[in-house]
């Protein structure tokens, strides 16, 4: 998708004037003039703000399964046999609902699916969604995420997950698990400090609404997540455990601070990185069940800019084994029989001989 980054101006400013076929002239009330070529396969989209004016490729879409053709994603899960893969051919506007029984690979293709009034794209229970190739899942509508798993398998090869905004009135997760998703790369992101980027859990189990939580049949008693890769970038809340969830990180680059409330948080591997004086990790303990916040460390490196790599609330248990720090890690987390020495800047974690 090309973009093109232009200037501000009012939308009461500006004339769109059709100069001959093929081409919009675009002036505004400082009389900056912009001569723009549309051909027969793209469309623009103008922000009110004219802050962006984004070429976003043909209206329509086709899209390819096992090599036949359909006219939409529609037609084309309802032909597709399980473990089909779905290759986009064009940019895409539509909400897309994997329902229960569906397992599908969908190949971006390097298009983009984006729609600011519904997720673009939602798991059900039950369902198996797989994403690759490279390509922007965006939606930036208040309440709702670019990417909900709500109960079924999801698994991130690649593309992008974003939302361009974020911020009170227009806010939420950018991708949230209720199900089994594994991250294995791509980008998660979003500019803001209103929202948690990747929520896996429940923002409050006991509630009957699936959104928020465990509902028995419709999401899972027991949400996981697992990171192998992938870059997750966010100001920020960059992962929250959450009510009953259990999160495994053993790679990817987390460039935010992650806040673990939930069941068991497992870290094995994985870059943890804040600079604006942010603790890598917290882990907070509310109750003895849903909000234990058991946490297991043996491995990835952790950089702040803050005092602590590591913060706690409640009394959690964490034990630590392994990793580096570039902050020394309290006595009390690390388990009998290890010790931390600094080597190269770092406070390494290893087992006494």
């Amino acid at each position: 998708m090309a973009e093109l980054e232009f200037f501000k101006g009012s939308y009461e400013n500006l004339k769109n004037v059709p100069i001959k076929e093929g081409q919009i002239l675009f002036t505004t009330g400082d009389k900056k003039r912009i001569l723009l070529d549309i051909d027969d396969n793209t469309r623009a989209e103008i922000s009110s703000s004219l802050d962006v004016i984004k070429i976003l490729g043909e209206a329509g879409t086709k899209v390819e399964v096992d090599g036949v053709s359909y006219d939409s994603i529609e037609d084309a899960l309802e032909n597709a046999s399980a473990g089909s893969t779905i290759k986009l051919d064009s940019n895409y506007s539509e909400p897309i609902t994997l329902t229960a029984g569906k397992e599908i690979v969908l190949d971006l293709n390097n298009n983009d699916i984006k729609n600011d009034e519904a997720t673009p794209i939602a798991i059900a229970a039950n369902a198996a969604l797989t994403i690759k190739g490279k390509g922007t899942i965006e939606c930036n509508k208040h309440g709702k995420a670019p990417l909900a798993n709500n109960g079924g398998i999801l698994i991130l090869d690649d593309g992008c997950v974003i939302r361009s905004i974020d911020e009170k009135g227009n806010g939420y997760y950018t991708l949230f698990n209720h199900g089994m998703t594994t991250i294995n790369g791509g980008i998660i992101s979003c500019p803001g400090n209103y929202s948690s980027l990747i929520e896996n859990g429940y923002y409050d189990y006991n509630s009957t609404d699936p959104n928020k939580g465990h509902v028995e049949g419709v999401n899972a008693a027991e949400p996981t997540l697992v990171i192998n890769g992938g870059t997750i970038i966010n100001d920020y809340t960059t992962i929250k455990t959450d009510d009953g969830a259990v999160t495994i990180v053993n790679g990817g680059n987390i460039q935010g601070y992650a806040h673990h409330v939930g069941k068991k948080l497992t870290i094995t591997g994985g870059v943890f990185s804040t600079s604006n004086g942010d603790e890598n990790l917290k882990v907070v303990k509310l109750n003895d069940d849903l909000n234990v916040a058991d946490c297991y460390i043996s491995g990835g490196t952790f950089e702040t800019s803050g005092n602590s790599n590591i913060t706690t609330q409640g009394d959690p248990k964490i034990e630590i084994t392994g990793g580096k720090f570039n902050r020394q890690v309290p006595a009390e987390f690390i388990k009998t029989g290890y010790k931390q020495i600094l080597v190269d800047g770092y406070y390494t974690v290893s087992k006494e001989e």
